[in-house]
């Protein structure tokens, strides 16, 4: 998705939410987060991660943390919401409208924030990514949405 948005990734920053397997779980072993921030690395992106329940990753040391959302934000043109933590419903709307910038790409599979910021992130110019949402049409807020049978 990331390269379909902007062709070229190298020197852009990606901002990932969430690093543990699942919510409310502070253990990282056997994420499929991990797999995402190596891929992008791989592209040249610079990968901070922000989680409410840990600050470093065994599987990954050298991954950066940010001390908190905003932090991780700043300066990210791909944001991933890599797990469906409640807190991030709360955290999140109002940081990724004030520091996402314009031409942004936002991935929400987990349909985390894309209820309440389709319309506004839309209107902000950036690009929100859903999954599997019948109910966020385009004229709602520009929201793509992808099905099950659609590519990734």
């Amino acid at each position: 998705l990331a390269r379909d948005h902007f062709g070229r990734l190298a020197g852009r920053k990606a901002t990932r939410f969430g690093v543990t397997y699942r919510p409310g779980v502070a253990d990282t072993r056997s994420s499929p987060t991990e797999a995402l921030a190596r891929a992008l690395e791989a592209e040249g992106v610079s990968v901070v991660a922000w989680d409410p329940l840990v600050r470093r990753c065994d599987e990954m040391p050298e991954l950066e943390f940010a001390p908190d959302p905003r932090a991780a934000l700043r300066g990210a043109s791909i944001v991933v919401l890599c797990l469906p933590d409640p807190s991030f419903t709360r955290e999140l709307p109002e940081a990724l409208l004030e520091l996402v910038p314009t031409g942004a790409l936002v991935i929400d599979p987990w349909n985390v924030v894309a209820p309440v910021l389709a319309g506004p992130l839309a209107n902000a110019g950036v690009r929100l990514e859903v999954f599997g949402r019948g109910d966020l049409h385009a004229n709602e807020g520009s929201a793509s949405k992808r099905g099950a049978g659609s590519k990734a």
